[in-house]
């Protein structure tokens, strides 16, 4: 019988193959790991984030994230508990959030839970500071252990009244001074009282499934890859630059066509013209709504055939400040000029693509403008109320479900190519053109 002899160099190529074989599999396993964990999303709030309302097996809005960002290839785990509040949630930061290992973080708390509801005004004002003070401490301690957090804003409950409506909203304008991304759920389903939307909530606490999924329509798709790219949260880009349109050929010299459904939406912008003519046009399906320019008046030309008028006379150098907001839950669209309500409608819109400087061709509304000024365009997936409004027209940007945040200050407009988007998003705005300028003031 012959003995199989292995030669000592033999054995010692062996052993090096085997050794490095096992090297490539820990580090690879520790790469995916790694990997997977730097795709990962913790969303952590109560009730309404856990899904509560939400009949179907789909888990609520949060659900209907999960189920956008698993095609994205994220990974999207819910700890959130039915009745927590700053305080109730932090015994479960250890415990429930920190072994989830998560590079994201969506905090979902808002004032019901914290006891807004109060017919004290001393009491609510002190309810507000610990809302206030209690998500400002698990901002820092997501960041201090390594997550980037994210904020769904306070939204709206059956038993609201005026002073707690009135909290909600004053809350919201703060979170969009905070330097973190947010998103605007009371925009969505809110009728403006800070009640639930008729047919949209479940009980006085919670949303029913179509109200979940109109929160989740705030979400901008996107927005963690954004950040996963480097994204930061925007801020006011403040220039003597802006857009300069005149003698325009092109019919829509700036477009925006979202990748993922849209259904409340809010769009604004300043713009100054010496002439008249359609500034800009909303197109959903066969039919086209347009913001028209004419005798020192704005007017929003709806689906629907109406018309809504905001005078222009009180003007900043020139600018106008227009906000257009659609709430589909409602059907209602507000109309807002220098930080003014000047009239609603009821419509049902379907937003498919915006146009910036013309008409899109659309025979329903007047020719494009001819020359015009325009700057600070922004584009968000939730309607705006009149506080909203107004803090936009005394210059604070608003950055909650901001697609699209594009200050129109590029120095070279090139058609074919994209202008300058300050949101974190991935959403493009598309120039049409070769005739745009860019112009000092």
């Amino acid at each position: 019988m012959t003995n199989l002899y292995i030669s000592k160099p033999i054995n010692k190529a062996l052993t090096k193959t085997i050794l490095l074989a096992c090297l490539i599999f820990i580090f690879s396993s520790i790469y995916n790991e790694a990997n997977a964990q730097n795709k990962k999303i913790a969303i952590f709030g109560s009730s309404v984030a856990k899904g509560v309302g939400d009949t179907t097996t789909t888990g609520g809005y949060s659900g209907f994230i999960k189920q956008l960002l698993e095609k994205r290839g994220w990974t999207v785990v819910n700890v959130s508990r039915g009745g927590d509040n700053t305080d109730k949630i932090m015994p479960r930061y250890e415990s429930q959030l920190l072994p989830e290992k998560a590079k994201y973080v969506i905090l979902g708390l808002s004032l019901g839970n914290e006891g807004i509801y109060s017919p004290s005004e001393t009491t609510r004002n002190r309810i507000f500071e610990r809302y206030r003070n209690g998500m400002l401490r698990l901002i820092a301690l997501c960041r201090q252990d390594g997550m980037t957090p994210f904020v769904t804003n306070c939204y709206a409950r059956n038993d609201f009244e005026l002073p707690h409506y009135e909290a909600t909203k004053k809350m919201n304008l703060m979170i969009n001074m905070w330097d973190i991304p947010s998103m605007n759920a009371l925009g969505t389903i809110d009728n403006g009282k800070g009640n639930w939307v008729n047919g949209f909530w479940h009980d006085a606490f919670h949303p029913n499934v179509q109200g979940h999924k109109e929160i989740y329509y705030s979400f901008v798709p996107s927005i963690f890859d954004a950040m996963e790219a480097g994204k930061k949260t925007p801020y006011k880009v403040r220039s003597t630059r802006y857009l300069q349109l005149k003698n325009e050929i092109s019919n829509q010299p700036l477009t925006y066509i979202p990748d993922d459904t849209i259904h409340s939406f809010a769009i604004s912008f300043l713009v100054k013209s010496p002439t008249k003519g359609t500034l800009a046009t909303i197109k959903e399906g066969d039919h086209a709504c347009g913001i028209i320019l004419n005798n020192d008046k704005i007017t929003y030309r709806a689906a629907n055939g109406s018309t809504l008028s905001g005078d222009t006379t009180q003007t900043n150098k020139g600018w106008i400040y227009v906000v257009i907001s659609h709430q589909w839950a409602s059907g209602i669209t507000s109309l807002f000029v220098n930080g003014q309500l000047a009239g609603t409608t009821k419509e049902n819109l379907n937003f498919n693509k915006f146009i910036l400087g013309g008409n899109g061709g659309e025979k329903n509304l007047s020719g494009s403008v001819k020359e015009a000024g325009y700057k600070d365009l922004l584009i968000y997936r939730s309607a705006l109320n009149i506080d909203e409004a107004k803090a936009l027209y005394y210059d604070q940007l608003l950055q909650s479900s901001l697609e699209i945040y594009a200050p129109l200050d590029d120095a070279v407009y090139k058609s074919g190519s994209k202008a300058n988007n300050y949101a974190q998003s991935l959403s493009r705005l598309l120039i049409n053109s070769s005739t745009l300028t860019s112009k000092e003031e």
